[in-house]
């Protein structure tokens, strides 16, 4: 049996829980977040712009991560991207480009 295929409706929600996740989890004070995925070896890091416009590496906690793997599991072709960017502007909105 192949593993299932991920829709539009369930990548939106895998999405949308990085973000919540993200609004809760990011340092006080913060305007923007660039986060970066590598698949090999499953590990995310951030810099976060504060409102002062003050630039601060911040390492994600496993969740993150461990969203953005369910994310490439599910993904058609099994995984087919290596690397993601996810970037976030208050209060929440956000893109994602994949690699």
């Amino acid at each position: 049996m192949s593993p299932a295929k991920i829709g539009d409706a369930e990548q939106e929600r895998i999405l949308t829980e990085i973000a919540d996740q993200l609004k809760f989890l990011l340092p006080p004070g913060w305007d923007y977040a660039q986060l970066k995925y590598r698949a090999d070896p499953g590990e995310a890091a951030a810099i976060v712009r504060s409102v002062a416009e003050t630039l601060t590496p911040w390492t994600p906690p496993p969740v993150i991560a461990d969203l953005f793997a369910e994310l490439r599991a599910a993904a058609p072709g099994g995984g087919a991207w290596l690397s993601a960017v996810f970037e976030m502007r208050h209060p929440g909105s956000f893109r994602i480009s994949f690699g």
